[in-house]
């Protein structure tokens, strides 16, 4: 049993490491922590382990350990009891001493007792009937000595905890490995707070409304969800849309938000081994992948690798890429250990088995921000700024250029403005701030803006623009 918790883990190397050095750090609950006096302990510790991965007894617990009978071996502290502490208390000095780890982990395999504890015999039949007992003695118990409650509830516990150490070892191995970010602090919401809206769909159905719904609620709060919510959590979504929507910074805030790691997955990745072996870079990065714990994965622009099978200017080398991706992207998906998403400007580019219902949780399309978020992020710009013609606190100035701007966006908006991305409308917003701050902003500036403007924008074609509005009803969630 304890082999395999640790055997079923991916191979990678996870040792490594001196003993942390830091200064002294301040635990949640105001202990200050020693980290060097901390660390040479562990050492000492670790270096006293016996062959078979137990400890020897060291100092009696009792006043007196003239015990008798099977319980003599609870005058010592079990090596598993002690193990178990550390792993859960003391976890970032273990990095080095996975291998104490697993030592202990092999000696709880082979000291497994199944025993039948005898209630009653037949005389006639000499049957005798009886209930099972299984599970561990403590390692200072005589040899032969039966399983014990006590014992066998730390085992367990020192085996459950080892386990989510190594799971987590992996998961940051696998991290630093793409190059992810490691969320250390509580959760940070400003991120998302401050991200714009936009419409997902035809129906006006906010983007952020949607992925709360459906990502941030149900995994943030997943112990105390009602279960017809837990049936609404989403793992996987493609994210689609044209350039410059912010796709990737959705996925970073929704790490932010929720308190996970955050990694970035592009063709760059599976392209490091070369041309000629991206069928098994592709296969390595996946089974990767499977090990992270608590990670939004976002999948940059990886079209090449998942075209259309029904184009014929595909060849078979492609369509066989996008059969393997395909069984990637399900198996991920049943891991459940993260969120991943795949961002792309070309829907109509994927294969339809990727596309269709039931591929993936979530297919949103990515607009550009709506028309009340600018407003509001112009205001609140405006609020902030001293000198000029306005002054924190003019709120007569503020509402008027506020108003200017609100009533030009709503006249323009279905023209032209809709089409405006994130940083072409914060282009717009701080011409109009400037004007507001150097004098009175009125309709026919920020119009002006728009007109100048409106030449560089990224979705200045007729074509572009029928094709976004068509991306407003390709949205299910």
């Amino acid at each position: 049993m304890a082999g395999s918790v640790l055997s079923k883990a991916n191979p990678i190397d996870i040792s490594g490491g001196a003993p942390p050095t830091a200064s002294p750090t301040t635990t949640s609950s105001g202990v200050v922590v020693n980290d060097k006096l901390v660390a040479k302990g562990v050492e000492i510790f670790m270096g006293c382990q016996l062959e078979d991965g137990t400890w020897p007894q060291g100092q009696s617990i009792y006043n007196s350990n003239k015990r008798s009978g099977r319980e003599v071996g609870n005058a010592f502290v079990a090596s598993c009891d002690t193990l178990g502490s550390m792993v859960s208390l003391l976890s970032r000095h273990l990095t080095p001493y996975t291998d104490n780890i697993e030592s202990l982990a092999k000696w709880a395999e082979r000291n497994y007792v199944s025993e039948i504890i005898t209630t009653s015999c037949d005389p006639v039949t000499n049957e005798c009937v009886g209930r099972a007992r299984r599970g561990w003695a403590s390692n200072h118990f005589p040899a032969g000595s039966g399983a014990t409650a006590w014992s066998t509830a730390q085992t367990l516990i020192f085996l459950s905890r080892s386990q989510s150490f190594t799971r987590e070892l992996l998961s940051e191995s696998v991290l630093a490995e793409f190059g992810g970010n490691k969320h250390d602090g509580p959760k940070n919401e400003i991120e998302w707070e401050q991200l714009l809206d936009s419409e997902v769909g035809i129906e006006g159905e906010g983007l952020k409304q949607v992925l709360g719904m459906r990502v941030l609620v149900p995994h943030s709060a997943e112990d105390s969800l009602p279960s017809s919510l837990k049936l609404t959590k989403a793992y996987s979504g493609i994210l689609f849309g044209p350039p410059g929507t912010a796709k990737t910074s959705i996925c970073k805030a929704i790490a932010e938000a929720l308190g996970w790691n955050f990694l970035v997955i592009d063709t760059g990745t599976f392209l490091q081994d070369g041309l000629e072996d991206v069928s098994g870079r592709i296969t390595y990065v996946f089974e990767r992948l499977k090990a992270l714990e608590k990670c939004v994965i976002l999948f940059d622009e990886v079209e090449e690798f998942c075209l259309d099978r029904g184009d014929p200017r595909i060849g078979m080398e492609s369509r066989m890429l996008t059969t393997a991706l395909l069984t990637k992207f399900n198996d991920l998906r049943r891991v459940e250990n993260s969120i991943f998403f795949l961002a792309t400007n070309r829907l109509n580019a994927l294969d339809k088995a990727i596309t269709r219902p039931g591929r993936f949780d979530l297919q949103l399309f990515v607009g550009t921000p709506g028309l009340e978020g600018r407003v509001k992020r112009f205001e609140d710009k405006l609020r902030k700024v001293e000198g000029g013609n306005i002054s924190i606190g003019d709120e007569g100035a503020v509402r008027e250029a506020v108003r200017a701007f609100r009533k030009v966006l709503t006249d323009r908006w279905d023209e032209d403005l809709q089409y405006f991305n994130f940083m072409e409308s914060e282009v717009l917003a701080e011409n109009c701030l400037a004007e507001a701050v150097g004098g009175k902003l009125a309709e026919d500036t920020v119009t002006g803006w728009i007109d100048s403007q409106r030449k560089l924008i990224t979705l200045r074609e007729d074509d572009s623009k029928v094709e976004y509005d068509i991306g407003k009803g390709l949205s299910r969630w």
